[in-house]
């Protein structure tokens, strides 16, 4: 998993049904206007698909931003990888992610927010793998850009006066 996320800002994992793991599931047009909505916060976005015998395993799914899966009829839901893939690449084709990218800075981003609210849950007593981490950053993921400025200013003062300093 960390070889395929290195790098990236925004992770989108792949399941051909629903888990006791998460509780939201996105289909891949519900994805393409989510990650409509980051175009400015997020630089690199990446789509996980599992083993077509076993998917993606639940530890995996846990560390994405966002879980789709296709809507399918069958109550045993499956396609070949092939298929799974095609699908999301024909639905996100027409996803334009554009932005300056010479202004976006870590403190603008996603993913640099991302981690000072994993830090600020960990620190009131929250650690990662606690079911209420787990929801924190599962409804953190649909946050729009136009929220991320408010949402780094706030973190970071909630940083400083956890840290003892009143900033």
């Amino acid at each position: 998993y960390e070889e395929s996320v290195t790098g990236l800002d925004y992770v989108v994992g792949t399941t051909a049904k629903r888990r006791n793991t998460r509780m939201d599931y996105f289909s891949p047009a519900e994805v393409k206007s989510i990650l409509g909505e980051k175009t400015l916060s997020v630089n690199k976005i990446g789509v996980l698909f599992g083993t077509e015998e076993s998917g993606l395993p639940n530890e995996i799914l846990m560390k994405c931003d966002l879980i789709s899966t296709l809507p399918m009829a069958n109550p045993y839901p499956s396609l070949n990888l092939g298929q799974a893939v095609m699908l999301y690449a024909w639905e996100l084709a027409g996803l334009r992610m554009e932005r300056d990218k010479a202004r976006l800075t870590r403190n603008e981003s996603y993913s640099g927010l991302k981690t000072r609210v994993s830090e600020l849950l960990g620190a009131i007593g929250i650690p990662e793998g606690m079911p209420l981490y787990n929801r924190v950053m599962e409804r953190f993921a649909l946050i729009a850009d136009e929220d991320i400025n408010l949402l780094h200013s706030i973190t970071s003062k909630l940083k400083g006066i956890l840290m003892g300093k009143n900033s």
